[in-house]
């Protein structure tokens, strides 16, 4: 069957598709600074030149099993699809709090650009798509903590201006307010009123 479909198919066509996608493939994995993606060029030439896998062999198939495939298929391409456009490009967003009321509203949908100031690498790859931190219903993580990559920023198109809405991630450790944090806090505060009362007290004629 495959040897049949590659009878129609012209050359030249298939060979000018490879090397645009490769060339596209190619600064995207420049643009990202991770030459890993490489493995995935022989990948790419099999889909367009060799075709030594068939890859939608369901097409043959008779029954539901076809049926079956036939959505599967476009489910899991749509689940990839959105789940590399978030990543890198564009991504919606809820605001959780009233800081901005003047402006914007708690609830209020954003549709944010991710290619103004440089989408970040996940550093937990391995997550359920259209999913932010949670499982709905479940209430549970929607990530897998292993593999557990470092901090890393691909390089935006532009930079931070002022006045500017920009969506981040909470700072965990930078404005969470902890027992020993408060405590320290506190005694700061006691010991300062302490030594302005006592120099008050002092400078009185």
């Amino acid at each position: 069957m495959i040897k049949k479909k590659q009878k129609g198919i012209n050359p030249r066509v298939q060979w000018t598709k490879f090397v645009i996608v490769t060339l596209l493939y190619l600064a995207f994995l420049y643009w990202v600074g991770s030459w890993w993606g490489l493995l995935v060029l022989p990948f790419i030439y099999d889909v367009y030149i060799s075709k030594k896998i068939n890859w939608q062999w369901w097409k043959d198939a008779e029954g539901p099993t076809r049926f079956i495939m036939g959505w599967v298929d476009a489910i899991v391409f749509a689940l990839v699809a959105v789940y590399f456009i978030n990543l890198f490009f564009f991504q919606n967003f809820v605001i959780p709090s009233s800081s901005l009321e003047k402006s914007l509203l708690t609830g209020d949908y954003l549709f944010v650009s991710k290619l103004s100031y440089g989408p970040r690498i996940p550093q937990t790859p391995l997550t359920m798509p259209l999913t932010q931190h949670t499982m709905p219903v479940l209430n549970i993580k929607s990530y897998i903590e292993v593999p557990h990559w470092d901090y890393r920023r691909v390089k935006g198109l532009g930079n931070v201006q002022l006045n500017d809405i920009v969506v981040f991630n909470y700072p965990s450790g930078d404005s969470l307010v902890n027992e020993q944090r408060w405590a320290a806090a506190t005694i700061i505060k006691w010991f300062t009123r302490m030594v302005s009362s006592f120099t008050t007290r002092l400078t009185r004629p």
